[in-house]
């Protein structure tokens, strides 16, 4: 966080601070549902079941990607939304009812749209360089896009307040007020990947630990957590040339995503599948 920030300070690209962040951090929580998928399920899913799972959602993704890619832009940003509001509203609600689907559903969106809509230019380079990915076509982003962002992340976030308010969680009204400034004054890139570093990961890996203690500390688990998300690393410069005459921030920072989202998606989507076949719901201690 703090080479991400004192690299925008200073006017320095930032891209490949937070692509280490990426995968030291930020992909790690999704690397480790190896063991976090076969916990409190009555049927746990085989490992072979897994791979097959997580392979099958990568090449549909992949697929889908190069047939419709701006389909598929808008199907990443969504599922974003509804994984991060999801998760976040864990913390209020353990169980999947149905307050915990409209307090997540309220937070992930304003948190996906609000940094979109406020910093519009440099979202919207970013979101063409991913459609370009794939496509030959040149998709712009109009005027139109930015209104629908902005209203549609003021009024979930004003509709999160108002719900916090009116039961008295104030230290939730306090958190969204926070992180909706940094939203508002930070460029869109940056947001989105420290609140995804910075508060999703580290969460979902601090709850892991509340939960399994020491066995989450396991050095065994943690040597093949690092391999899958260090190999994403090479991945990227086979895919892209950072030397390339044309290599932007935003160039870079789009080819870096589309490959993440390609490797987190099975995360958020098997998350699912998991605790709808869970016997208990996700349990966090008394400690946490």
């Amino acid at each position: 966080m703090a080479g991400i920030i004192v690299s925008y300070t200073l006017g320095i690209e930032s891209h490949w601070l937070w692509i280490a962040s990426f995968a030291l951090i930020g992909m790690p929580h999704g690397a480790y549902d190896v063991w976090r998928l076969r916990d409190q399920s009555q049927h746990p899913l085989t490992a072979g079941l897994k791979i097959a799972l997580y392979l099958s959602i990568v090449v549909a993704y992949l697929f889908l990607w190069q047939s419709f890619p701006v389909f598929s832009l808008f199907l990443f940003l969504s599922l974003t939304a509804w994984h991060w509001g999801i998760a976040d509203s864990y913390w209020i609600e353990q169980k999947m009812n149905f307050r915990r689907i409209y307090l997540g559903s309220l937070r992930g969106i304003w948190i996906v749209s609000i940094p979109i809509a406020t910093d519009f230019q440099g979202a919207t380079q970013i979101m063409e360089s991913m459609v370009l990915q794939s496509s030959p076509h040149q998709f712009f982003f109009g005027q139109q896009w930015q209104l629908f962002f902005f209203t549609a992340g003021v009024v979930s976030l004003l509709l999160e307040g108002v719900l916090h308010l009116l039961n008295r969680r104030l230290i939730f009204v306090g958190e969204a007020a926070l992180l909706a400034f940094l939203a508002f004054v930070l460029p869109a890139s940056l947001f989105l990947v420290a609140y995804f570093i910075a508060v999703h990961s580290w969460r979902y890996l601090y709850e892991r630990f509340s939960v399994e203690g020491e066995l989450f500390l396991k050095p065994t688990r943690w040597v093949i957590v690092a391999g899958i998300s260090l190999i994403l690393v090479p991945i990227w410069c086979h895919l892209y040339s950072v030397d390339s005459p044309e290599a932007s921030g935003a160039s870079l920072t789009a080819s870096y995503l589309l490959l993440v989202s390609a490797f987190t998606l099975p995360h958020a989507i098997l998350l699912q599948i998991q605790d709808s076949r869970s016997k208990n719901p996700r349990f966090v201690s008394s400690r946490a």
